[in-house]
């Protein structure tokens, strides 16, 4: 999936600690990426989105 595919995908949405509502933070080992992405569900538990 690229990043444009990704940005208009129904995401589930996490907030978690320091991060901004909505922004996953994406690393390859290369390169970091910051992807605002948004959907219909979201929360404050990324062990509750596993």
């Amino acid at each position: 999936m690229t990043l444009q595919e990704l940005i208009r995908h129904d995401c589930l949405v996490t907030k978690e600690r320091d991060m901004t509502h909505g922004v996953w933070e994406l690393d390859n080992g290369q390169e970091k990426k910051s992807v605002k992405v948004a959907g219909h569900l979201s929360s404050n538990s990324g062990e509750i989105v596993l």
